[in-house]
């Protein structure tokens, strides 16, 4: 079973795309439902974007705690979770993913090629980018996330955006 997540974690380290998109073209994609998003819409919005894939186990284990951090945040009306699932597989596949996992956030449909596939360099999956309200991406996470780790760094980046001290981070 090692053997199995070691391999699909290689896989996932060669196959996903390894670049930023350009800054001047909007990211757009479809949601699950087949609707169109951008991030211009979260504009004015804390976002957390994270990269995931339904065969990647540790993206698989941090789905309860990004649904939780929707639950407990969202509700204030200024962050949103955005999921963006890089499988080539049919959109009602992903849906299907989706709602197995009981996932309570807008899920988009990324690809894995071409100019307009990641706002961060992926290097692997999951990959978590911070937003601020700005659109600005402000940290950034390789690896699963947990809440607290979510919680702790979006007060912290709340309190120092406030202050203008703010500096792009990444945690690897």
């Amino acid at each position: 079973m090692r053997f199995i997540v070691i391999c699909r974690y290689i896989f996932a380290l060669t196959m996903v795309a390894s670049h930023v998109a350009n800054a001047a073209e909007p990211l757009a994609y479809e949601d699950i439902n087949g609707q169109m998003h951008t991030l211009k819409e979260y504009k004015g919005k804390w976002v957390v974007l994270n990269y995931w894939a339904s065969w990647c186990e540790p993206c698989r284990m941090e789905i309860p705690d990004l649904i939780k951090f929707q639950t407990n945040y969202a509700t204030e009306g200024a962050l949103a979770v955005v999921g963006i699932n890089v499988e080539r597989k049919p959109r009602e596949q992903i849906r299907a993913s989706a709602e197995k996992y009981g996932i309570n956030y807008t899920v988009l449909i990324g690809k894995m090629e071409g100019p307009n596939d990641a706002l961060v360099e992926i290097k692997g999956l999951p990959t978590t980018a911070i937003l601020a309200p700005d659109g600005e991406v402000l940290h950034i996470i390789r690896g699963k996330v947990s809440y607290e780790y979510l919680t702790d760094v979006l007060e912290r980046l709340k309190t120092h955006f406030a202050k203008g001290q703010l500096e792009t981070s990444s945690a690897q």
